[in-house]
């Protein structure tokens, strides 16, 4: 009974084995051929909200995202997801059209990324975009129009 059991735990330990060493070796040939960009949605400012300094104040009854005084007291927030790379593997920036981007840290505790300060002086309609790059080179954004009211310089 117990050459039994050895015999048993011995051909469980090999295929466990060989799914592994499988699983590993397809998942290192997925790697090589990743072309999918990551997925990347802005939390904060939150559409359609009027934000003082990163704080959240109310809805705007007209519709735009308004942003004064930059990210002084709450950060801006927005989440990338990767086919293949945890987010912390990822590279993410945040601009006001086009201008030089500011680099997003990562937050592990909730897997978001976050800036603070100021992305630039400005005054007017901004597109604010969030790019993230993986480790592919696979790049992908989110992009939010927001009326932008800064005098400080950028922060990054």
């Amino acid at each position: 009974m117990n050459i039994k059991m050895t015999a048993l735990f011995a051909a469980t330990l090999f295929i466990a084995t060989g799914i592994a060493g499988g699983h590993a070796a397809g998942t290192a040939a997925s790697m090589d051929d990743d072309t999918t960009p990551p997925d990347v949605t802005i939390l904060s400012p939150e559409e359609g909200y009027i934000h003082f300094a990163g704080i959240q104040l109310f809805r705007n009854p007209f519709g735009l995202t308004m942003t004064m005084g930059a990210f002084l007291f709450k950060p801006g927030v927005a989440v990338a997801v990767d086919n293949v790379d945890h987010p912390s593997e990822l590279a993410v920036t945040v601009s006001l059209d086009g201008k030089p981007a500011v680099n997003a840290y990562f937050v592990p505790c909730d897997n978001t990324f976050e800036w603070t300060g100021s992305l630039g002086p400005g005054f007017g309609i901004y597109t604010l975009t969030v790019t993230a790059e993986d480790t592919s080179g696979n790049m992908g954004s989110a992009e939010l129009q927001v009326f932008y009211d800064c005098i400080l310089p950028a922060s990054g």
